[in-house]
């Protein structure tokens, strides 16, 4: 019995994949017979960096850009989004396309960079790494084909400004590759998954991957300790203290003020105050000058007292510190008042005594006008004058 005959519509790719020293023969400028043609009527998908420049170029908020320049479409089916440019309203043509050429030349996005060329990015699936090769693609409208230049691919790459927008996306290609690759086997992700994929890779302004920070080892601790100041362990020892605005390390501090772990560590007026653990249970509490790393000064054991660091235990008041401290062998927290230029007390200590049995150590803030205190259990507010009575100076 005879197989009908499947008429499969002709491509306008050559079925020939290529590398970057192929020589082509193509030329495209003003005046070709086929002037704007591609432009006329478009299908064109932008990559992430695509968007980057082209919101920059125009000035706009990349939730701007997108909502008038392109239209979502599915890059696999069921699986995660992409975004192409939206053609003029009722028509086919780019809404960038003027008579003498391109208005956001400069800017170009990348598929426009390659034409004649398409770049074919793969990954087997026993493979870590994407291979990248070519295709040429030869369309009847198209008469750059016909002019008597001729290149390599790699050359005409270059020419085009198109490295760059390769490397830059590059990331984002090995990503897209690696969810193709595993094909139907992971399954269709979860609408959260794509709407995160979709956030990351073109909400360019909230969504927008600032810096980010190689650990030395797995993650142990991350903590606020100041504004715009993260403190970060890494491993037992290693606590770096970062902008949180740039990821810039800002101080390392020496292990030996680290000891096992780190318990807290604060920054206000240029002052990094760490309090460490050491092996033996012992509190370690040093400072140190930001802008420098030098040490100011250091308690390498604080005896049979446990530290309980609570919200603005470094205060912004001039020089001031405070410690809730609880001696192994007392029933009470003691309020010790520090210099923090120097570590030596700087005022009266206050007797803490909190009704009912605490869950935890003892929380403590000042705010104005009154000072709030937690057991982990229960919360008691005083006016600062009230709680000073009744706490009483030591």
């Amino acid at each position: 019995m005879s197989q009908p005959e499947v008429q499969i519509p002709g491509s306008p790719v050559v079925p020939a994949m290529v590398d970057g020293s192929t020589t082509i023969q193509f030329s495209c400028h003003k005046g070709i017979g086929c002037w704007n043609a591609c432009c006329a009527n478009i299908d064109i998908s932008l990559t992430p960096y695509d968007v980057l420049r082209l919101k920059r170029r125009l000035n706009l908020s990349a939730a701007e850009f997108l909502k008038q320049y392109t239209v979502p479409y599915e890059l696999e089916k069921d699986g995660i989004a992409g975004v192409k440019f939206r053609p003029i309203e009722n028509g086919t043509a780019c809404q960038f396309m003027r008579p003498e050429g391109c208005s956001v030349y400069e800017d170009r996005p990348t598929a426009c960079r390659y034409y004649p060329v398409a770049l074919l990015s793969m990954r087997k699936q026993d493979e870590y790494v994407d291979r990248d090769s070519f295709a040429l693609v030869e369309e009847p409208h198209c008469k750059g084909h016909l002019e008597p230049r001729k290149l390599t691919i790699d050359e005409y790459r270059a020419e085009q400004g198109v490295v760059e927008y390769d490397e830059l996306a590059r990331g984002w290609r090995q990503l897209i590759l690696k969810k193709k690759s595993s094909g139907p086997s992971i399954g269709k992700p979860s609408l959260k998954s794509r709407q995160l994929f979709f956030m990351a890779c073109y909400d360019l302004d909230t969504g927008q991957l600032r810096w980010s920070y190689e650990t030395q080892g797995r993650l142990l601790r991350l903590l606020e300790a100041g504004p715009n100041i993260l403190g970060v362990e890494a491993s037992p020892g290693h606590v770096e203290l970062l902008d949180a605005q740039t990821g810039q390390v800002l101080l390392r501090v020496p292990p030996e003020w680290v000891g096992q772990r780190l318990v807290d560590a604060a920054v206000s007026d240029g002052v990094a105050c760490v309090l460490g653990q050491s092996a033996s249970d012992k509190n370690l509490l040093a400072a140190f000058r930001l802008d420098t790393g030098e040490r100011m000064w250091g308690h390498p054991s604080l005896g049979e007292v446990k530290i309980h660091p609570f919200p603005g235990w470094l205060t912004d008041s001039p020089h001031l510190m405070y410690l809730m401290v609880k001696h192994e062998r007392a029933a009470e927290y003691r309020l010790i008042t520090l210099d923090k230029r120097t570590g030596r007390k700087a005022g009266p200590d206050w007797r803490i005594r909190l009704p009912g049995q605490a869950s935890t150590g003892p929380w403590l803030q000042w705010y104005p006008g009154r000072v709030v205190i937690s057991n982990g259990e229960s919360w008691w507010v005083y006016s600062t004058e009230r709680w000073q009575e009744e706490a009483g100076a030591l």
